[in-house]
């Protein structure tokens, strides 16, 4: 049935616990069998038996205790102790006896109706068997404590719990080995290993031993692509999953420490944050320039007091990019790639907030309309048209400095919006633009053509308007009139007015 299970269950630490339960059951199967015969080479038959079941419990214990634990053992860790039970086992059913591991074996009967197996213990039993159980299952059980020393309750109690499943059938033992028994010769470990046995029955019962953290936490948790932290109610760290340790390098070192040392500052930040009730709590962090969508909830699991916060960072940093792509195509005009009217607007009123009321910053708008446009596009196509657009385009943004916003109003008329510039400065600007796009040799099917600009320039002194939105739409409107200006002096030059 156990072998049965071990296929049915996906869980790598139930797999090891039903390892290790199989192999206790073989040895106190045949210890019955070999209590209930008094001839000699059935005793020392089944005895042999039993030692399939010992050599591997060991064995199955430092397993559990890695998955427990989690930690990684090293390949060669276990390849060195499948050598030893295997040479065990070699010597236990290969060599006759009298060998290394039992000397002559006797049936020493201790009741009229029960006779013990007296195994004469050689040295390969004391110096080699032994250190090699007890240190074995000793460190799987220095590897558990520390794994629960600093977790939730819960996990605590499922730790306290395996621990003393494990304690009670070694001290028994170890007063066997040191033959210190009420009945010489009669190991009363796997009466013992019945008691732990019951104990985790119980434990399956009161606690779902191995249920919520191997089974929803290994399988679920661990396999979760969202970091995942958990700190107690005194905001110490007491979990983590893969993602979790990926994200934080040798997080082992910070478990049972409080949240204001945890590398993250902002997690330990909003761990420490006291808001009320068993509630959720969103934002987003940026690490390594990687975003991450957070989530902090406080468990309350009896009124207000917490009980466990677990902290969620989900990886979003694609869908930002993505966000931020889409966001930047709804502002841009799809030919030129400058701003539109709309994007242009919001950012010019953001830009008009720095300086409104302060008449020593200067601010500068100017508007631009390519003359006799029509005319292009019916001489000489509107691919044409747009591909003058487009070299128009370029040139105010090799001719502007990064912080002016450039925008494409509609159709052939263009705007630069320059702050801390000076009308004298805007002006210059302006005529190397108009000389630049004079010089622009632009190409038709089987002809050349170039096109002139009409450029109205406008300042900001003068304007005492409080409201940014209304300040830029007046800068605008004076722009506008500055390039009516230009168009009735007959187009193809700067006219500028503040």
């Amino acid at each position: 049935m156990i072998a049965i299970n071990i296929k049915k269950i996906s869980s790598p630490l139930v797999k090891a616990f039903l390892m290790m339960m199989g192999c206790a059951l073989i040895w106190n199967v045949f210890y019955v069998f070999e209590l209930g015969t008094n001839d000699l080479a059935y005793k020392i038959h089944f005895a042999r038996i039993q030692y399939f079941g010992l050599t591997i419990i060991p064995i199955a214990w430092l397993l559990m205790a890695e998955k427990i634990a989690k930690v990684h053992i090293k390949r060669m860790v276990w390849v060195v102790l499948s050598a030893i039970a295997g040479a065990l086992l070699i010597v236990i059913w290969i060599l006759p006896l009298p060998n290394l591991f039992w000397g002559n074996p006797v049936v020493s009967e201790v009741h009229q109706n029960l006779s013990v197996l007296d195994y004469d213990y050689g040295i390969l039993f004391y110096a080699g068997y032994v250190p090699f159980v007890y240190l074995t299952i000793a460190y799987s059980l220095i590897l558990i404590a520390r794994r629960f020393r600093f977790s939730i309750s819960v996990y605590r109690k499922q730790g306290l719990i395996i621990i003393v499943g494990a304690i009670l059938p070694l001290v028994v033992n170890t007063l066997y080995v040191l033959d210190i028994t009420p009945i010489p010769h009669l190991n009363l470990t796997t009466a013992s290993l019945s008691i732990t046995g019951l104990l985790y029955a119980w434990a399956l019962i009161q606690y779902r031993f191995l249920a919520p953290l191997p089974i929803a936490r290994d399988v679920i948790v661990e396999h979760m692509e969202a970091a995942v932290f958990v700190f107690d109610k005194d905001s110490r760290l007491v979990d983590y999953n893969n993602s979790a340790a990926l994200l934080v390098g040798n997080i082992e070192q910070y478990l049972g420490l409080v949240a204001e040392k945890f590398p993250i500052g902002q997690i330990g930040k909003l761990v420490s944050t006291d808001f009320s009730g068993d509630k959720e709590v969103p934002g987003q962090i940026e690490i390594d320039q990687t975003i991450f969508d957070i989530s902090v909830r406080h468990i309350c699991l009896t009124g207000k007091r917490v009980e466990a916060t677990v902290v969620t960072l989900y990886d979003v940093t694609e869908k930002e990019d993505l966000y931020r792509q889409v966001r930047e195509l709804a502002l841009r005009d799809p030919l030129t790639g400058l701003y539109n009217r709309r994007a242009l607007m919001e950012m010019g009123v953001d830009l008009i907030k720095g300086i409104n009321g302060d008449s020593s910053k200067h601010f500068c708008a100017m508007m631009f309309d390519i003359d006799r446009f029509k005319l292009v596009n019916d001489t000489y196509g509107h691919a044409a048209g747009d591909r003058s657009l487009v070299a128009i385009a370029k040139t105010f943004i090799h001719h502007t400095r990064a912080h002016d916003l450039i925008g494409r109003l509609g159709g052939d008329e263009f705007i630069v919006l320059m702050p801390d510039t000076t009308l004298e400065e805007a002006l210059g600007i302006a005529n190397t633009i108009h000389e630049e796009v004079g010089r622009i040799v632009l190409f038709a099917p089987k002809k050349t053509f170039s096109v002139t600009l009409s450029i109205g320039v406008a300042s900001n002194q003068g304007l005492l308007i409080s409201d940014p939105q209304e300040s830029l739409e007046k800068l605008i409107s004076l722009a506008d009139r500055a390039l009516y200006q230009a168009k009735e002096n007959g187009k193809n030059c700067v006219s500028s007015m503040c």
